[in-house]
């Protein structure tokens, strides 16, 4: 179990590191709130498709395109855009706190959710209270103005 596990974990990860040199430029192209919106979305799909996986290839892949959403999520903009510099480390820290407490919430709300119902109904709550922050965070993005020289 513990191989499988590893295996689907190492190529997520094997794939976000290799997309996270051009993550950057993407959001530069097609803009904040779009990449954004769009890797919510497919991190809600994920999660309502996890119980239907019929293999363990599918749940790498699965954890591919997951790994690819949560990369975009991790490595937006946001604070260059928004902060003045000289609040920008700070800026960092609450954001790596509110990561951080999202993890928590995640391993300790949203899992027991998933442990107490049938993993049918479990994956929907969790999708849906996932989407629901998704929105509120995607309505409050506004996307930047670029001078032109």
């Amino acid at each position: 179990m513990g191989t499988i596990e590893g295996r689907i974990l190492f190529y997520g990860s094997l794939v976000a590191l290799i997309i996270s040199i051009g993550v950057g430029y993407t959001f530069d192209l097609f803009g904040r709130r779009n990449l954004i919106a769009l890797s919510y979305l497919t991190l809600v799909v994920l999660i309502w498709t996890l119980p239907m996986m019929p293999t363990i290839g599918w749940l790498i892949i699965h954890r591919i395109i997951a790994s690819v959403a949560y990369q975009y999520l991790h490595s937006h903009p946001l604070i260059i855009d928004y902060i003045k510099s000289e609040s920008r480390g700070r800026a960092t820290s609450l954001q790596a706190l509110g990561s951080g407490l999202g993890e928590f919430i995640a391993m300790t709300v949203l899992l027991t959710i998933q442990l107490n119902f049938p993993a049918s109904i479990g994956v929907w709550i969790v999708g849906a209270v996932v989407g629901l922050m998704a929105v509120a965070v995607v309505l409050m993005i506004r996307e930047p103005v670029i001078k032109k020289h």
